[in-house]
């Protein structure tokens, strides 16, 4: 029961220490203005891989059939940790922080909500485990890759990643299976041979 109760999830901290170990660098204690060049550079690329990763859209971090409401303007603001927005109703496309409806060439928008799927960014404490080890794995052979470039290492590196990506993946999957499941909409839509949209497809 210790043992459990012990346990924590990755942290950023984690993260960084993983990366400076497959560049025989010693961990460190804190991440807030250690002074050290290559944790500036850690810091830098697991922000870039955590980014990245999640763009590509998972069951984690999409919201479905979001209703986005018009401000006083009748412009849909999109959400500042959007990555990717695509409405489900109307044909509208995202820029310059709003949505725009290319049929009528104009932001402001006849309806009352818009419908989208979202992908959204969430900080690095806020995603599963699985995607968290994944992406610290993926940000430590880059960050080796760039730092030291030594191909031994890259290739250990590569095949933990691998099956760090491996998990994060069937973890990911097995939460879309069992939230499709527990939603009759998307349920509905799967026995009628219509399959839901997923961004990552």
């Amino acid at each position: 029961m210790a043992a459990l109760d012990s346990f924590v999830l990755t942290t950023e901290l984690d993260a960084v220490n993983v990366m400076l170990h497959t560049i025989g660098e010693q961990p460190v204690s804190v991440l807030a203005e250690s002074g050290l060049t290559d944790v500036a550079i850690a810091k830098t690329i697991l922000a870039e891989q955590n980014r990245r990763i999640q763009a590509k859209g998972w069951d984690f971090n999409t919201d479905l059939d979001y209703a986005l409401a018009l401000d006083s303007d009748n412009k849909a603001p999109v959400p500042t940790n959007a990555l990717r927005i695509d409405t489900t109703r109307q044909d509208y496309v995202q820029r310059a922080g709003f949505l725009w409806d290319r049929r009528n060439n104009t932001f402001v928008l006849a309806d009352g909500s818009v419908h989208c799927d979202i992908v959204r960014y969430l900080p690095f404490t806020d995603i599963p485990e699985s995607a968290r080890y994944y992406i610290a794995l993926k940000a430590a052979r880059v960050f080796q890759r760039k730092v030291q470039g030594d191909d031994a290492v890259e290739v250990f590196t590569e095949k933990d990643e691998f099956e760090a990506k491996t998990d994060f993946e069937d973890a990911d999957q097995s939460s879309s299976d069992a939230n499709m499941l527990q939603d009759p909409e998307l349920n509905a839509m799967t026995r009628a041979g219509r399959a839901p949209w997923h961004p990552w497809f």
